[in-house]
């Protein structure tokens, strides 16, 4: 058993203990997935995976925008659902108000608060999870509506993890509200970053868009000017390519 969910089980009780630990731990990935998205997809920071673009790294904001959007629902979400004869019961912030023995420091009407609360942060999440990931909802899809930028998400998504947290505190008040990426995460989120810099750099120094011709023989000079092999094509083309897509110089790439 995880030493931390024994910790817990030990202290609140079996019941609560582990209810405790799972929601615990949802809303701590939920947080990591908040600032990896915040961290590599924020437009209003220019975070370095926009800086790069592409119909690719698009689909993969997508999907971190998606998944933290179904993590918040599914902690925000009713303590049961099904009819009488198939309930099932959620592993959901209002199932703490199903448990009949709560620590003597929590207060059954602050966190029945706490939990509204929650729930009502939790609508726009909610909204989105309804109108595009379970269903695809057919106004707007004929209208054909623009997704919401994830700097506009983000907010909201962080007001609701801080209702979130506000619960567990209320079960748990020594909880604090962050968590520390892992080594590995902190290492590939500066690496990304680098990389994005260093290709940036290297886009710059490839001089301004121009004729297909022009840009081979700047490819050429800059590979020269590292070291490299100017009569390598496989480079020179990849240089081309890859200056395509940054928006350092402006304007649209050759063709």
């Amino acid at each position: 058993m995880d030493a931390t969910r024994r910790d817990f089980e030990q202290e609140m009780g079996r019941e609560l203990g582990s209810l405790y630990w799972v929601l615990w731990n949802d809303w701590a990935n939920a947080l990591l997935r908040y600032k990896e998205l915040s961290h590599l997809f924020n437009e209003e920071e220019l975070g370095p995976l926009n800086r790069i673009g592409g119909t690719f790294l698009w689909d993969v904001q997508q999907v971190f925008v998606d998944d933290l959007i179904l993590r918040i629902c599914r902690m925000t979400d009713k303590p049961s659902v099904g009819d009488e004869n198939r309930r099932k019961e959620n592993a959901s912030i209002a199932q703490f108000l199903n448990i009949e023995k709560l620590p003597d420091h929590c207060s059954p009407a602050r966190l029945r608060d706490s939990i509204k609360d929650a729930r009502k942060a939790a609508k726009f999440a909610q909204r989105v999870r309804n109108r595009r990931i379970a269903h695809r909802d057919l106004l707007s899809a004929k209208l054909a509506s623009v997704e919401p930028r994830v700097s506009t998400l983000l907010p909201k998504m962080k007001r609701a993890l801080d209702t979130i947290h506000a619960v567990l505190s209320a079960v748990n008040p020594g909880l604090g509200n962050d968590v520390l990426y892992g080594y590995r995460m902190q290492a590939f989120v500066s690496h990304i970053s680098q990389v994005v810099r260093s290709v940036c750099l290297i886009d710059s120094l490839l001089g301004p868009h121009g004729k297909v011709g022009d840009e081979i023989e700047m490819a050429r000079s800059f590979l020269a000017k590292m070291g490299g092999d100017p009569r390598d094509m496989m480079a020179i083309m990849e240089l081309r390519e890859a200056a395509r897509w940054f928006p350092s110089k402006g304007g649209e790439g050759v063709t």
